[in-house]
């Protein structure tokens, strides 16, 4: 959902592009969203060619998707080399593969974390998808 959101963002682009995913069915509503977030590097997907359409996002994959978009859209993503986010108790769960986009996420002020956690592996729920979208639309630029 939150990759159509962007692509809807982008006024939905048509790209032609083959995607290595083999769980993304043909003509579905998120399809050419997915293959367009694809062809410019937002998503990756697990690696083992499959994208998890129907997997929850996490806090951490959700502020990775921002962070790769955000590197899309030529905004300034520096903000997170400097921002240290050990000082939250679960600041060691986070991937080190998210470490970056969790960075730069706290430093931009988009994840604010939950009483000293950021909960990197907890499945992001609709309202911290809605706080974190409406952040980066207030705060990154």
């Amino acid at each position: 959902m939150i990759i159509t959101t962007l692509w809807r963002l982008e006024g939905s682009p048509v790209v032609n592009y083959i995607m290595a995913f083999d769980d993304v069915e043909a003509e579905q509503w998120y399809t050419e969203a997915i293959r367009w977030a694809s062809s410019e590097k937002i998503i990756e997907g697990y690696g083992d060619g499959k994208f998890g359409t129907n997997d929850a996002v996490t806090r951490e994959q959700l502020v990775t998707i921002m962070f790769r978009y955000a590197k899309y859209k030529g905004y300034d993503v520096l903000v997170g080399e400097d921002t240290n986010i050990l000082s939250y108790d679960d600041a060691f769960d986070v991937a080190e593969w998210a470490i970056p986009a969790m960075q730069w996420a706290c430093g931009s002020g988009m994840v604010e974390g939950n009483a000293m956690n950021l909960m990197p592996q907890g499945n992001a729920e609709r309202a911290q998808a809605a706080a974190i979208l409406q952040r980066f639309c207030d705060n990154v630029k």
